[in-house]
């Protein structure tokens, strides 16, 4: 009993014959790479508003820092002290804002 041969590949024959690679192929290839380089692009885009929303929450303490220097006094308060101005500059025949609590 012999072994059988081995198989005999012809490499020399393989590289000169031109391959017919059908358009498909290679639109599957674009299309994929596509894909990857599209969900890359949205990743970053996505890290970046992350970044970009991160750094300006200094601008929002900024506010809130702006909002303590302004009077805590209620607006009401506000308007009874310039109410007290107004009442000796109106007119006579003007009554006074609180003329319904006597």
């Amino acid at each position: 009993m012999t072994a059988p041969d081995p198989p005999d590949f012809d490499l020399a024959h393989r590289t000169e014959r031109v391959t017919n690679i059908s358009p498909a192929s290679d639109a599957f290839v674009l299309f994929t790479l596509f894909t990857l380089f599209f969900t890359l692009a949205c990743f970053a885009l996505w890290m970046w508003f992350i970044w970009r929303k991160g750094r300006n929450l200094c601008a929002e303490e900024q506010f809130e820092a702006t909002l303590d220097q302004i009077s805590t006094q209620p607006v009401a308060r506000l308007a009874d002290d310039s109410a007290s101005e107004e009442d000796q500059t109106s007119a006579p025949w003007e009554k006074p804002a609180d003329w319904w609590k006597k």
